[in-house]
């Protein structure tokens, strides 16, 4: 019994030892999508792109098209407007803007499509406490509080100017 004991963990210790040096490989096939990992690295192909990064491989990873595909490149990001700031997304309409806007006290900027020239233009604009109500006119903003209103108005000519009214 005790011989039986010995040969088994004997045959379980060799069993972890061969098992410990195996290398393990794992491929992935969807529709459009192959992934493959395994000891020599990492091969993802999809459409328009092909990825291998392999293992100890010294220098840059090879990125390329599959053979006769085309290159998809992501749009350019959208230059820096006036002032400096940058934007990663299409500013909202001055209607948008004002449908989503939760006006608060204190000093707001925001980046609207100027609606006289269509590009986007930087506002600034400090709002007072309270609870105003919000009204769009043409190319004008209204923020009216009462007895004080604040006014955003685009002009033709791209500028914009704001107005504090008692």
């Amino acid at each position: 019994m005790m011989r039986r004991l010995i040969v088994g963990l004997f045959a379980l210790m060799a069993l972890m030892a061969w098992a410990g040096g195996a290398r393990a490989q794992v491929v992935v096939r969807a529709p459009f999508v192959h992934v493959q990992v395994g000891p020599n690295g990492v091969y993802v192909q999809a459409p328009f792109v092909t990825v291998d990064v392999q293992k100890f491989r010294s220098g840059p990873v090879l990125v390329g098209n599959p053979p006769g595909g085309k290159l998809m490149l992501p749009p350019p990001p959208m230059p820096p407007l006036p002032g400096g700031v940058e934007t990663g997304t299409r500013p909202p309409t001055l209607k948008e803007f004002a449908e989503t806007f939760r006006p608060r006290e204190g000093t707001h900027q925001a980046v609207v499509i100027h609606p006289s020239t269509g590009q986007p233009v930087k506002v600034e604009f400090t709002l007072p406490a309270g609870n105003p109500e919000v009204r769009l006119s043409g190319r004008e903003v209204q923020f009216d509080y009462g007895k004080v209103e604040v006014e955003v108005r685009f002009t033709t000519n791209g500028g914009v100017k704001v107005d504090y009214k008692d």
